[in-house]
């Protein structure tokens, strides 16, 4: 997974980013777990009322897409002067 992160000072307190989360929109799966499935009567109704028995199944959470962000921020008040200073 590839993540890009970009950032532009525009001169004092003004900033300009952006961010690309998952940039190939790779598909993978952060969680998984193997439990009984309930839902296996017909068109995936609750099986036991049909005289369907429950399977074991594995039921997975996929990760997260593709994200883009594009902002500006501004900082109020701040000073980002560089100070070199031997304290």
């Amino acid at each position: 997974m590839l993540n890009l992160d970009a950032r532009c000072r525009l001169g004092g307190n003004l900033e300009v980013f952006v961010r690309v989360n998952n940039a190939l929109d790779a598909r993978y799966y952060d969680f998984g777990t193997l439990g009984d499935n309930f839902f296996t009567g017909p068109n995936h109704s609750f099986g036991p009322a049909a005289g369907v028995a429950p399977e074991a199944t594995q039921f997975r959470g996929p990760g997260a897409p593709l994200g883009a962000w594009v902002g500006v921020r501004y900082a109020f008040g701040a000073t980002h002067a560089r100070r070199d200073t031997d304290d």
